[in-house]
């Protein structure tokens, strides 16, 4: 077990050869073992095309001059790297309930583990009304333990503001582009689908969006009178009486809310998985992940 307690060394071995799965290729500054559809002298060859001058000579297929006389230079897929932004929902809704921050802030550190082991460079945020915590980036294997202490040193407190989030990381990532990775519950005051409509255009940001909740907040037990509070003070506490009724009309809202958010960031081109924390970070990622193809 690493000292921050996040990651055991079994389970680590087992990320080794995972990557977060993407619908896009992308190119980068590093050299990385990533295939990019940039075309220049890269590893894995892939065309010809007819020389032009001030050509690398380089890259002039010799063989293929002696059978034309003519000049063509070898094409090449080049490997490159991508930026990755792992995202952890820090607003009081995400510690509401008991193990329910703990277990998003392993999920994160394990596809922070992923990312790195894959040469990615890994950018790290805490959100809550806004982006409120962040790491330098950070890029190779050396660079985990940082990763992982910045993780754990996270606190959750205060509201909730996805869009104005998203709206800062969209500045600065935009055009620049890369793999956005959000786990969060989507709890927002007024949100029957986590606000997910007001989310800015997020231009070359891929998006995927793990949807965590206990199996608590999806069909809870309470029976009879409660006084019910709003962890992040959006809302005045309600009193109210629950019966079975109730509680079966809740789940299937629950359920929608899921569901329509799920619509609606598909529709965007997003990943999107629900998860519980009834799950064990190693099964979701070992298992759920991969077959739900956002791991490959």
């Amino acid at each position: 077990m690493n000292p921050t307690g996040l990651l055991d060394g079994r389970f680590l071995e087992r990320l080794e050869h995972l990557s977060l799965a993407s619908r896009r290729i992308y190119s980068g500054r590093l050299q990385a073992a990533r295939r990019s559809r940039r075309l220049g002298a890269g590893l894995e060859f892939v065309d010809h095309r007819p020389y032009s001058p001030g050509d690398d000579l380089r890259l002039l297929d010799w063989m293929l001059l002696a059978r034309s006389q003519r000049l063509y230079c070898k094409q090449f897929l080049e490997e490159r790297d991508r930026d990755v932004l792992l995202l952890l929902d820090c607003s009081a809704s995400m510690d509401a309930e008991a193990g329910k921050f703990d277990h998003a802030r392993r999920l994160l550190a394990a596809l922070a583990a992923v990312a790195l082991l894959d040469s990615d460079r890994v950018w790290l945020y805490g959100f809550g009304e806004e982006v409120r915590a962040s790491h330098p980036p950070v890029h190779g294997r050396a660079a985990l333990g940082r990763a992982l202490e910045f993780l754990a040193g996270l606190q959750a407190g205060g509201g909730t503001d996805l869009a104005r989030s998203l709206r800062q990381l969209q500045q600065r990532f935009g055009r620049r582009g890369g793999l956005a990775v959000i786990v969060s519950d989507f709890l927002e005051e007024g949100s029957g689908d986590g606000n997910a409509r007001d989310w800015p255009p997020l231009g070359q940001l891929e998006l995927m969006a793990l949807h965590l909740h206990t199996e608590a907040e999806r069909s809870p037990r309470l029976l009879g009178p409660w006084r019910l509070l709003d962890p992040e003070g959006a809302t005045p506490p309600q009193s109210l009486v629950i019966t079975r009724a109730l509680q079966e009309r809740y789940r299937r809202q629950f359920d929608e809310f899921g569901a329509r958010l799920r619509r609606l960031l598909l529709a965007r081109g997003a990943h999107y998985l629900r998860v519980s924390t009834a799950t064990p970070v190693e099964k979701l990622v070992l298992e759920q992940m991969r077959a739900g193809r956002l791991l490959v």
